[in-house]
């Protein structure tokens, strides 16, 4: 289930205008604008791990971690997310915020599918090799 927090929640932002969208109105300039006004103190952070878009009066947010999903749907969360949105994007601005499409495999289960790996198997009876480790990698690899 997606978290919605809708536009008439009472405005606590100070300095709001009701004009806005305050900047380019893009995903990026949203997040520097929650960056700016919280000093690191609204729970907001994690706003730049996640993806977002307008769709029309509504900024959806996808989130890519589980914990950055439940923290961004926390009340205080939501509710802050909520007012910068209006805040920045335009009074009538309602937040969803998406749960993860993908689910993170475990180290072990990211283990127990890499020795099932026909190469693997190969390195391990050709040469004796041996896992030592297996992680994924960062996203900036998969490119």
């Amino acid at each position: 289930m997606a978290g919605v927090a809708e536009a008439d929640a009472t405005v606590g932002v100070s300095g709001a205008s009701a004009s806005a969208p305050q900047g380019d109105a893009t995903w990026d300039g949203f997040v520097r604008y929650c960056a700016e006004r919280s000093n690191g103190g609204n729970g907001l952070s994690v706003l730049g791990q996640a993806r977002g878009r307008m769709d029309g009066a509504r900024l959806i947010v996808e989130t890519r971690f589980r914990t950055q999903y439940e923290h961004l749907c926390s009340t205080g969360n939501q509710t802050a997310l909520a007012e910068y949105a209006r805040a920045y994007f335009g009074v009538g601005t309602t937040v969803e915020v998406l749960p993860p499409t993908t689910r993170i495999k475990t180290p072990s289960e990211l283990r127990a599918e890499a020795e099932r790996h026909p190469a693997v198997g190969l390195l391990r009876d050709q040469f004796g090799a041996t896992m030592l480790s297996c992680r994924p990698l960062s996203d900036s690899q998969l490119q």
